[in-house]
């Protein structure tokens, strides 16, 4: 899409009140033929994480972590860990048997 006709787009969308930002966005998305993002869902601190799994200490959620058994989430544009995804955790604790043999092996 040109640039002219993307400015003349969103004028007229954020003239449009009954158009939100999130719906203009997903417009502009299909518009440009990219998938909207993942829905991340709720993102657990390291605390919630670690008592999530099964009241571990956050050393050894870290070191799960190190180990490449958990993936966290970081902040935008940031190298900053700012928790993990609960679906993830969930995932983790459901079918995990014994992560200190995974990280020994």
């Amino acid at each position: 899409m040109l640039k002219p006709t993307e400015t003349a787009l969103r004028a007229m969308m954020a003239a449009d009140a009954t158009i939100t930002k999130e719906q203009a966005d997903a417009a502009f998305r299909a518009l440009s033929g990219k998938p909207d993002p993942a829905p991340v869902g709720r993102i657990l601190k390291t605390t919630e994480a670690a008592k999530l799994c099964g009241g571990v200490t956050t050393k050894t959620l870290r070191a799960w972590t190190r180990a490449g058994l958990l993936v966290p989430v970081y902040g935008s544009g940031t190298k900053q860990r700012v928790g993990y995804t609960e679906a993830s955790v969930r995932a983790f604790v459901e079918g995990r048997t014994n992560p200190a043999k995974k990280m020994e092996g």
